[in-house]
């Protein structure tokens, strides 16, 4: 049997994941009722009387919401809400994705995860399960008409926190974040979300996180959220009609 499948897309059935595993892109088909619908307490009226952009992620976006621009800081000035947990991976900031954002009632969300999962914090990820939050999350906000913007993982070659795992070796990094951003990208583009590209803008030739933007390998220094804000900032900025 041919290793690649081409699936039948069935009407508006189904969604789609797109998953990076070995060898070419594979989209898989997800039946809509098994996608978790936004919970108790969510605003249903699509009035969006909230902030412009929520952002939630990780330690990442926990520290983007302390970014200064200019002397003021850049979350506050532009109605933004940061909602950065450190260490969560892609399943925890699922899990608190209707308090921390639905809730909230933006009219806009930037999700950004997936650096935890590749750096194994609750244990081995695969990149379908990876796939799979993302898909619930920007789903239950497409269903309240918020706008969904997909960010890629900003690039790594090592994990300082977690040295004693020997299969996480460099080009095992690389190559997952690579993948991961292929799949997110290619995911958004199916659902007509918005693609926000930070990994092209901050990497180095050698795909990892050069010390200009980054100032432990991971987490980005002032300059680093600097380009990552100017990255960002037009694409909401044009969604928002600014």
């Amino acid at each position: 049997m041919r290793k690649n499948i081409i699936l039948t897309i069935i009407g508006s059935l189904f969604v789609f994941v797109a998953i990076r595993c070995e060898g070419p892109v594979r989209f898989i088909n997800i039946p809509e009722d098994e996608i978790e619908q936004p919970g108790e307490g969510v605003p249903q009226d699509f009035s969006h009387t909230g902030p412009d952009v929520v952002f939630i992620g990780n330690s990442i976006t926990r520290l983007f919401r302390e970014y200064s621009a200019g002397g003021e800081n850049w979350f506050d000035k532009n109605n933004y809400v940061g909602k950065g947990i450190d260490g969560q991976t892609s399943t925890t900031i699922k899990n608190r994705f209707d308090n921390d954002v639905l809730a909230l009632d933006p009219w806009c969300v930037v999700i950004s995860c997936g650096t935890n999962d590749i750096a194994r914090n609750g244990g081995y990820v695969s990149l379908e399960t990876i796939m799979a939050n993302i898909e619930t999350m920007a789903q239950k906000a497409k269903a309240l008409h918020i706008k969904v913007f997909l960010a890629s993982v900003t690039p790594a070659c090592s994990f300082w926190w977690n040295t004693t795992d020997s299969e996480l070796t460099v080009a095992y990094i690389k190559k997952y974040i690579k993948d991961l951003n292929v799949a997110i990208k290619e995911y958004a583009e199916l659902n007509n979300f918005t693609y926000v590209d930070y990994y092209s803008a901050t990497k180095d030739q050698d795909d990892c996180a050069p010390s200009q933007y980054f100032y432990d390998g991971v987490h980005p220094s002032a300059a680093g959220f600097e380009v990552m804000a100017s990255v960002v900032k037009p694409l909401l900025d044009k969604a928002l009609g600014k």
